[in-house]
């Protein structure tokens, strides 16, 4: 009976260690509408108008609200933005915290903001410039509220790449193959 209930206990605490190794809720700047692009080069077209897109994504929650803000480098500059949230305090730039009347699912990704921006770069004479999204400056906190009972669970800002480098190597296929060949 002891040894039953130990194999017990192990399997739980095991599934419960498992359970809680799953990815922290994180907050990112996107260049393309569904969440995917988080690098892009300036573009050859100097003061071209783009737009960039804010996402939670791996919270796995129902969401009520979110708060962060995002660090633009010089090479963006600012324009405009347009939430998705009912209520909204503040701006990506300088600290935003939005809030919803009904719960948004947060189980995959949530689109939180369209970002209207002007390039400030025609070539990337820098390489692998950061777009940092960061604590709210007012609040402190990187934060979304879980609902129905309205915990707060920290969140991780990601970093967005304008000008990202791309690693290679001059060889050759006799060598590529050899690599597999091992």
């Amino acid at each position: 009976m002891k040894r039953t209930a130990a194999i017990v206990l192990a399997i739980s605490l095991v599934g419960l260690w498992i359970a809680s190794a799953g990815a922290q809720g994180n907050v990112m700047l996107y260049f393309d509408p569904w969440g995917s692009v988080g690098s892009k080069d300036c573009p050859p077209i100097p003061s071209m108008i783009d737009s960039a897109y804010v996402y939670a994504k791996n919270f796995d929650m129902w969401l009520s609200a979110v708060e962060y803000k995002v660090d633009y480098p010089p090479q963006m500059i600012w324009l405009s933005e347009v939430p998705t949230s009912d209520l909204t305090i503040g701006n990506t730039r300088d600290g935003i915290a939005q809030a919803w009347q009904y719960p948004q699912n947060a189980f995959t990704s949530l689109k939180l903001v369209k970002i209207v921006f002007a390039w400030n770069c025609t070539t990337c004479g820098t390489q692998d410039i950061p777009i940092l999204v960061n604590v709210n400056p007012h609040t402190g906190g990187l934060t979304a509220i879980r609902w129905p009972d309205n915990a707060i669970i920290p969140g991780v800002g990601m970093v967005s790449l304008i000008c990202a480098t791309v690693s290679t190597d001059v060889t050759s296929w006799g060598k590529i193959k050899a690599l597999y060949n091992q």
